[in-house]
């Protein structure tokens, strides 16, 4: 049997999304640094730790910030779940779960860019298309609301 884990949900509302993550937030990233090594060799993988400041928090229980762990690499794109790298100064709406070591990472669908023009989605799915261009508070709302239904 190989150790290979399971594939990550492809959540289809926003309600599935809100409803299977334990961390909901609003935070702007104060700084970004080395983290940890995974593996050895030409086979290990680095991490970066990005320190976030709590602005809001929809969902969960964190105190005024919290450390986001996203797998470093040149400025690009490293994949549908990773995502562009993060930039200090930069808000995001964060979708996240808490490691043993009380990093987060960002669930699949979980990350979403905010400026002062709209919501800039950066995964892909069905939910990150549904809130792709909305505004803060049009996305504050359906996170809201998505708390609230039973």
């Amino acid at each position: 049997m190989s150790g290979a884990s399971a594939p990550l949900p492809v959540y289809q509302t926003l309600s599935e999304l809100v409803e299977s993550t334990p961390l909901i937030l609003i935070g702007r990233v104060h700084t970004i640094a080395k983290g940890r090594t995974a593996g050895e060799g030409d086979g290990s993988l680095q991490f970066h730790d990005v320190t976030i400041e709590i602005e809001r928090v929809f969902k969960g229980h964190v105190t005024d910030e919290i450390v986001v762990e996203q797998v470093a690499g040149a400025d690009h794109v490293l994949g549908s779940e990773v995502g562009p790298a993060y930039r200090v100064g930069e808000r995001y709406a964060l979708f996240l779960r808490l490691r043993p070591d009380r990093r987060a990472i960002t669930v699949r669908q979980g990350r979403y860019r905010l400026t002062a023009a709209s919501v800039e989605a950066l995964g892909f799915g069905p939910v990150s298309q549904s809130l792709q261009g909305l505004s803060e508070e049009e996305l504050v709302g359906k996170i809201q609301q998505s708390i609230k239904m039973p």
